[in-house]
């Protein structure tokens, strides 16, 4: 299921990435009509490569191979005691 879901994840990433390449593409053609276009666009690129990274890092260590489990036993023949006060 984990390849699967980094299959997935890269699948929108390329997406994501590709829009962002059409954008700067245009961007090159409109930067004369706003100068701020340039910065906003610099922007973008910091945000989506900090989020492919984040999201990277939080697939892999919610992986069931990467976390480990501990297993409690608790028993039941434990003799309880009742305390009044």
């Amino acid at each position: 299921m984990f390849y699967i879901y980094l299959w997935v994840y890269t699948l929108f990433l390329v997406i994501i990435w590709g829009v962002l390449g059409i954008i700067t593409i245009h961007s090159f053609k409109f930067r004369n009509f706003n100068p701020k276009i340039t910065f906003f666009i610099k922007l973008l690129f910091l945000v989506f490569i900090t989020l492919s990274v984040i999201g990277y890092v939080i697939l892999i260590y919610n992986n069931d191979v990467f976390s480990k489990k501990i297993d409690v036993k608790i028993e039941e023949n434990r003799i309880m005691k009742d305390v009044s006060y």
